[in-house]
């Protein structure tokens, strides 16, 4: 008996014997990445057909104040239930170089804006803990607000804001390339600087003295100087702390009614 066959048959054999292996090996990935494929169908089928529960519009200094993740970047993909958004600027949570986004589908043709398209530039507000589901690679994010609230697009230097109610300032009806939004235009780095600058006078803490499974709540963390100086930094950053306040004395006067 030769060398080749004291360990294990001829090199012909060998190579039969390596070929079957390879196909062993191959059969239980190839079902694998089928169901994979057919999974990612159904629960793209099962995303679109669902019944949307019922989200509440946000005021927008709550939508600052919550959200896990604001970014603004540009779509590189769009499908029926997803958005890919390639990262440009991350102004709040932790930063991926691209964040794959449920989408938020109308049920009718009045939804904030119309279309998205690839290439087109936006602001998101994120939440990681509504959506409900991650896919085998990494997080799905899921819009804030309701309708679509936290889905801002940016166009010619302009930020649009729909879905939210500013006291004070006067909604209009803007043309924006695959639809229309009826809500507010801000002049973009203006926006940008409010929103990237709140953080540094409100934050959402637990209450001291409470229990660690109590919810945090909007405070005030930083001097009354200092936040006069943000609030007189722009119109948009007046409307942030004036509804902060708000929500600040509300809360405590409910506190102190209990």
């Amino acid at each position: 008996m030769g060398w080749n066959q004291k360990r294990g048959g001829t090199g012909r054999g060998r190579r039969w014997a390596r070929a079957r292996s390879v196909m062993v090996l191959r059969g239980p990935l190839t079902a694998l990445f089928s169901v994979g494929s057919a999974w990612l169908l159904v629960w793209g089928a099962q995303a679109a057909d669902a019944p949307r529960p019922t989200v509440q519009p946000l005021p927008l200094y709550q939508m600052v104040a919550t959200a896990d993740v604001i970014v603004v970047g540009t779509l590189a993909k769009v499908t029926p239930v997803l958005l890919t958004l390639t990262t440009e600027q991350v102004i709040q949570g932790p930063a991926e170089k691209k964040y794959q986004v449920k989408r938020y589908v109308p049920d009718t043709d009045q939804g904030p804006w119309l279309s998205e398209h690839k290439d087109q530039q936006l602001m998101l507000f994120l939440s990681l803990a509504a959506s409900g589901y991650e896919s085998m690679y990494q997080s799905i994010w899921t819009i804030m607000g309701a309708g679509g609230q936290g889905e801002l697009p940016i166009e010619n230097q302009s930020i649009y804001l729909g879905g939210f109610s500013l006291p004070g300032f006067v909604q209009k009806t803007y043309p924006l390339p695959g639809g229309q939004i009826t809500g507010y235009q801000w002049v973009r780095d203006e926006f940008f600087e409010a929103v990237a600058q709140y953080g540094r006078c409100f934050q959402m803490k637990i209450p001291a003295h409470s229990s660690p499974s109590s919810a945090p709540t909007l405070v005030q963390t930083c001097p009354d100087d200092a936040l006069n100086t943000y609030r007189q930094s722009s119109a948009i950053s007046r409307l942030l702390v004036e509804q902060s306040l708000a929500a600040i004395g509300s809360a405590k006067a409910s506190a102190a009614s209990d």
